[in-house]
């Protein structure tokens, strides 16, 4: 595994974690049925690579054949196995009840041993990622299309294809503006400085004093995305860049009049939607079920910096009104174990008080695809034990409805789950909504009144 000339930016990057993220992972035996010389069991090759010969009366055995007690007996085998392979296979721990799986390799980054792109994150940066600049969260936060917003993020890369980055890449011979003949086009000329780039934004109008003195492509981005009129701005600079590209790649020819129409419409349409999005959010409110349904809605909590798990739930009726509340905490998990073990918990708290009608609501979109699952599925192998629990449960003689809804739905599961975040505590039943969640089930209770 190395790079090669030409080797895309995706995979350089693959290589140069390649050696930190390989001692992350450990042998993970399970019945010991591997061949120790023919299969690569220890992940770095096979043992016949490295051995000179493998002897024919340890050519059949196993790798289970190579331990006794507990402990490793190389020193039996016919094989010269070399003392840095010896010393490596001596350090890996070797199943006190060797069970049925096969052996495989597991993860040190999770609990679960399973590796996710989160999990190697928190891996390479176990106290966390260095403070990013302010100036990306503001672009991230920023309501406009998400198009518009990679467009920016671009931008302040210096990885818009304008002549000059592509003269710098060597993908063109000359670096000058393709519509003005300007000497060199990089970020800030195609965007502002090229005589057609100008009339677009004087037509428009409103910029900012400082708006055509700045002589550096970066900050000028920045003041765009920190500006009041922030949203308005950027959909003008795209529209900018869109116009230079038709102008450039296209035979279609845009007028400036045009364009700016075509921004005013943008950034129109681009209110509408904010206005209906936050109509939606605050439309958006838990709803109690019909009688004699009752309402069950879990959540699930974990912390990757204590690795504390916690599992939350609530019980209504079609009034809204507090049956029943639930938590617990683990000191090992996941944050998809969390979800799991919480709808788990609560279905068996429902059967356990006699609920038979049951509408189970989760923000978790997993949780359901576990319920369609088969559990001989790879994905579910670690969580085995919990999908076959919540398939014994669903499969009782009961009436039960498990769907999904988003968090801002969610808000009394969601908040027993912060809570349960920061504590510790037992197996606990509340008969009575407790104080710290008392304002979102009285909210619950109003918003559901209001949709009747």
């Amino acid at each position: 595994v190395g790079k090669k000339p030409g080797s895309s930016y995706v995979w350089k990057s693959i290589i140069r974690t390649f050696q930190i993220l390989h001692m992350g992972y450990s042998v993970n035996l399970g019945a010991g049925n591997s061949s120790p010389w023919f299969d690569n069991w220890l992940e770095t090759g096979t043992l016949s690579q490295v051995v000179p010969y493998v002897h024919i009366s340890d050519s059949h055995l196993k790798v289970v054949d190579c331990w006794s007690q507990g402990s490793w007996c190389l020193d039996n085998l016919a094989t010269s196995v070399p003392p840095l392979w010896k010393e490596r296979i001596c350090h890996i721990q070797i199943p006190s009840l060797p069970n049925g799986e096969q052996d495989s390799f597991s993860w040190a980054g999770t609990t679960s041993d399973c590796y996710s792109i989160a999990s190697c994150f928190h891996y390479l940066f176990p106290h966390g990622p260095e403070p990013s600049p302010p100036f990306w969260k503001k672009l991230w936060s920023l309501k406009i299309p998400e198009k518009v917003k990679i467009f920016l993020w671009k931008g302040l890369h210096d990885a818009l294809p304008t002549n000059s980055k592509r003269f710098r890449c060597h993908i063109t011979m000359v670096e000058s503006c393709p519509r003005c003949n300007h000497s060199r086009e990089n970020g800030l000329h195609a965007l502002r400085d090229c005589p057609i780039s100008y009339n677009v934004w004087e037509m428009t109008g409103d910029t900012p004093v400082d708006f055509f003195s700045m002589n550096c492509t970066m900050s000028w981005i920045k003041s765009l995305i920190f500006h009041p009129q922030a949203e308005r701005l950027s959909l003008t600079a795209w529209w900018v860049w869109r116009l230079r590209n038709t102008m450039v790649l296209s035979t279609t020819r845009w007028t400036v009049p045009y364009v700016v129409r075509q921004i005013k419409a943008d950034v129109a349409a681009n209110m509408v939607f904010l206005n209906h999005r936050k109509l939606w959010e605050e439309i958006a409110s838990w709803v109690p079920p019909e009688h004699p349904n009752v309402k069950l809605n879990t959540d699930g909590s974990w912390r990757p910096n204590t690795r504390l798990m916690g599992t939350r739930g609530v019980i209504r009726d079609c009034v809204g009104r507090w049956l029943f509340g639930f938590a617990n905490s683990a000191r090992t998990g996941d944050p998809l174990k969390a979800e799991l073990t919480a709808v788990v918990e609560g279905l068996s708290l429902c059967w356990n008080v006699g609920l038979r009608n049951i509408i189970c609501e989760t923000d978790c979109a997993e949780v359901i695809e576990a319920c369609e699952s088969l559990v001989s599925l790879e994905r579910w192998q670690v969580y085995a034990d919990l999908v076959r629990a919540l398939k014994e449960l669903l499969s009782r003689n009961w009436l039960i409805f498990i769907r999904w809804i988003p968090r801002e739905i969610n808000k009394v599961a969601h908040t027993l789950a912060g809570w349960g975040a920061f504590s510790s505590v037992d197996y606990v039943v509340w008969h009575k909504a407790p104080t710290f969640v008392l304002e979102a089930v009285e909210l619950d209770v109003m918003s559901s009144m209001d949709t009747v």
